[in-house]
């Protein structure tokens, strides 16, 4: 088996069957789908799952389990997986088509453990131009030698990996926490030779009220620290913190210091989160601002300002600045 393609669910009934026949109209005999409920209590999307196994029992497999989360499900479904290679899809998202095509002929062209491609996101129908990372394409390349690929949006999606990263390295998503691929992808990554990347978009990623980058719970935005924690302890017990610092602090200077202020003080300029992201910084990269790899003055102009405004502790110009924003 060739490609398996892991859709995770979770209470998605105006969303699942057009993601399930977005992937099963493209798979073919080298493919193998796994639509893991996870938990659904919508008293829905299980039977709508059901149906779609029956609509294409050739490719499609459902698993039904306890609610554990996102991570919870993927895991089950790379523990059930038959292919060389593992696709993820959120269930309310989509791939367009040739994606399962195209990516059969860079794995049989190039055996490389990950391939990278470009995505659109959706907002009420409406979907962005291609979302294309900067680096060569359609070439083989080696991690170690673009590190850039550390500092990209840490997502699952918009790669397929090579199933024995997970496996052979005890690599897995945690449960029940947010920011789940921040702690994932940059370890595998780090245990990854080879990259394709191709400058086509293949996954849409729609945008929903209610998902969870995109509700006000701020406490939980906090959860980043934990995420970053669990980089450096699992960094650590490999023995390649050193090799990785740079990476790590200015991975953590977005996602913490710009990304985390920004979320935190658009809703209040006043939580304690804000203090906790400099603290963290601190102790954890205290030299971040001298990190040889940041490059302050290319950052785009937003970020150099939101950082800025951080260090100042102006967490109510912030505010305003994200509204008007």
């Amino acid at each position: 088996m060739l490609l398996t393609i892991i859709i995770t669910a979770y209470n998605l009934p105006e969303y699942i069957k057009k993601c399930v026949t977005s992937v099963a109209c493209q798979a073919g005999d080298d493919c193998e789908i796994l639509l893991v409920d996870d938990g659904s209590n919508d008293g829905i999307t299980p039977r709508l799952c059901d149906e779609l196994s029956n609509q294409f029992p050739n490719v499609l497999s459902v698993v039904h389990k306890d609610n554990g989360g996102v991570g919870d499900a993927r895991n089950l479904g790379i523990a059930k997986a038959r292919g060389e290679y593992i696709c993820f899809i959120d269930g309310d998202d989509y791939i367009l088509p040739d994606m399962i095509d195209t990516l059969r002929l860079v794995i049989k062209e190039t055996h490389v453990d990950i391939i990278q491609f470009g995505y659109k996101m959706e907002t009420d129908g409406v979907a962005t131009d291609d979302l294309v990372e900067s680096v060569p394409h359609n070439t083989v390349l080696k991690i170690e030698e673009y590190p850039k690929f550390f500092t990209m949006p840490p997502t699952v999606w918009n790669r397929i990996w090579k199933r024995s990263l997970f496996v052979d390295n005890d690599i897995y998503f945690p449960s029940k926490v947010w920011y789940e691929d921040m702690r994932t992808v940059p370890k595998l990554f780090a245990v990854a030779s080879t990259v394709v990347s191709i400058p086509r978009s293949y996954y849409v990623y729609v945008q929903r009220k209610g998902s969870i980058m995109h509700n006000d719970n701020i406490e939980r935005s906090g959860e980043i620290i934990s995420a970053f924690e669990d980089l450096i302890d699992w960094f650590k017990s490999w023995n390649i913190l050193d090799k990785y610092y740079d990476i790590l602090s200015k991975m953590a200077v977005f996602h913490v210091l710009i990304f985390g202020s920004a979320r935190v003080a658009r809703v209040d300029p006043n939580n304690h989160l804000l203090a906790d992201f400099r603290e963290f910084m601190t102790e954890s990269f205290p030299d971040y601002l001298h990190n040889p790899i940041l490059h302050f003055w290319k950052l785009p102009r937003y970020y150099q300002v939101v950082l800025v405004l951080v260090r100042l502790k102006w967490y109510k110009v912030l505010n305003l600045l994200y509204r008007f924003k």
